[in-house]
């Protein structure tokens, strides 16, 4: 698989040079790192980048936040299942509910061209928090 970095590219904050919105909760900072540390022990293989995408009343406190998981996998359910076993742990720590939204990396491309979903969410509000081609 080759090593992407599509949200890299495009998100608008990034865990790997600590770029965060000016008056973002710290509750998602703290979580945006623990989904990284966890997605670096112990990310499925298919999973190349992961965003979180913050809610547009991102300095309030929301009790979900949108992961948007980009891979090369076939069969969404199992990503989900899969993204959804790493990140329970911090859920249960920081009682933030991820909400795992798949997206094949040939479709991010099309997104991409067309400035569409997920694309534009994660353009406006992403907070890169794990890509392979940085570890």
């Amino acid at each position: 698989m080759a090593i992407s970095n599509h949200f890299q590219r495009v998100a608008k904050y990034s865990v790997y040079d600590s770029a965060y919105p000016e008056r973002v909760d710290q509750a998602y900072v703290t979580f945006a790192l623990a989904v990284r540390d966890a997605a670096i022990t112990s990310a499925p293989s298919t999973l190349s980048e992961l965003a979180i995408v913050l809610p547009r009343g991102w300095y309030r406190r929301q009790r979900a936040l949108d992961v948007v998981v980009l891979g090369s996998f076939r069969r969404p359910p199992r990503v989900i299942l899969q993204v959804a076993r790493l990140l329970a742990p911090i859920y249960l720590e920081s009682g933030i509910l991820p909400i795992v939204q798949p997206v094949v990396t040939r479709e991010w491309l099309k997104a991409e061209e067309t400035e569409s979903e997920p694309f534009a969410r994660v353009r406006e509000r992403g907070i890169l928090a794990f890509t392979r081609a940085l570890q």
